[in-house]
């Protein structure tokens, strides 16, 4: 199948989400409700907002990921808890 073929090699890229998916996981829904809640009041379509979000949520995502969680686990650990915070709080 198509998946099995090309899916099946490891590159760079799904080592680096293999690695760091959990961050990835913990760091997604704060920042998703951050940017709900800054796109609030734009009056542009539902698709773009959409588009907006995901772009943005996914690529914050994997740049705080990769840039910060791994190579400062320690201070990673609070800013997630804070992220999260202020996630609970927007909602």
């Amino acid at each position: 199948s198509v998946g099995h073929r090309y899916l099946q090699k490891m590159s760079t890229m799904w080592k680096l989400l293999s690695r760091d998916s959990y961050a990835i996981y913990l760091i997604h829904l704060p920042i998703v409700f951050l940017v709900q809640y800054i796109m609030l009041d734009w009056q542009i379509s539902i698709f773009f907002k959409f588009l907006i979000g995901c772009v943005v949520s996914i690529g914050a995502s994997l740049a705080i990921s990769h840039f910060i969680v791994t190579r400062y686990p320690r201070v990673s650990t609070v800013g997630i808890v804070v992220l999260f915070s202020i996630g609970l709080v927007v909602l």
